[in-house]
């Protein structure tokens, strides 16, 4: 259910706080807009000029980010959580409370950063758990491009939806092998956690992990 929504939209229909949404459909938000939504135990916000289709699981969610940003937070009740991005999948670690970000900064580089809690970072064949209170700039293998439908991550034919196109060089075709070539890297960004609570992460971060 939608918690809040200003200067957003459900598909290409303004949406309001209250609305209902249904497995496979995409939330986004226009410029000085922003989007706030509870699946369950599972709130998610939506800042300006970002876009996200959310796709149940049998105990929580999945989230695929398509452009700008995605707040999350999770209490500590173990629900199933997974942000995908780019290629790049987003998960916590352990079944506690868990905070967080993630922003598509341009197709090859990906922004997470955890406000509480660990999150484990998989990019191709690589994977790096981000500590709390820790932002890493991430630069995946592939990048996910000419996106033919927004199908679930968990779904066998996702990567059948669309193409990948590797962030040094080369293409996959729909149904390719993502992460093939390439090297994914994650760097460490100094100082940045700060400045991450603004906006929806405001609202996220200044509650108590432990609110329902």
């Amino acid at each position: 259910m939608v918690q809040q929504a200003n200067r957003a939209r459900l598909g290409p229909s303004a949406v309001s706080q209250g609305a209902t949404l249904y497995a496979g459909e995409t939330l986004s938000t226009d410029s000085e807009g922003l989007l706030e939504l509870q699946i369950g135990s599972l709130r998610f916000g939506l800042p300006e000029n970002s876009q996200a289709a959310f796709h149940p699981r049998t105990n929580g969610s999945v989230a695929e980010l398509a452009r700008g940003t995605l707040t999350f937070k999770r209490d500590a009740d173990g629900a199933d959580l997974e942000i995908v991005a780019s290629d790049v999948r987003i998960v916590p670690e352990g079944d506690g409370a868990v905070m967080g970000q993630v922003t598509i900064v341009s197709p090859c580089k990906i922004k997470v950063t955890s406000l509480l809690g660990q999150l484990d970072v998989v990019s191709g064949k690589e994977k790096h758990t981000i500590k709390e209170k820790e932002t890493y700039s991430v630069m995946p293998e592939v990048t996910v491009v000419d996106v033919q439908a927004r199908i679930s991550p968990d779904d066998t034919d996702y990567h059948r939806s669309h193409s990948h196109k590797a962030c040094a060089a080369g293409y996959f075709p729909r149904g390719g092998p993502p992460g093939s070539a390439g090297s994914s890297r994650f760097l460490l960004l100094a100082g940045t956690v700060a400045g991450v609570a603004t906006g929806v992460g405001v609202y996220l971060a200044t509650e108590s992990p432990d609110k329902p």
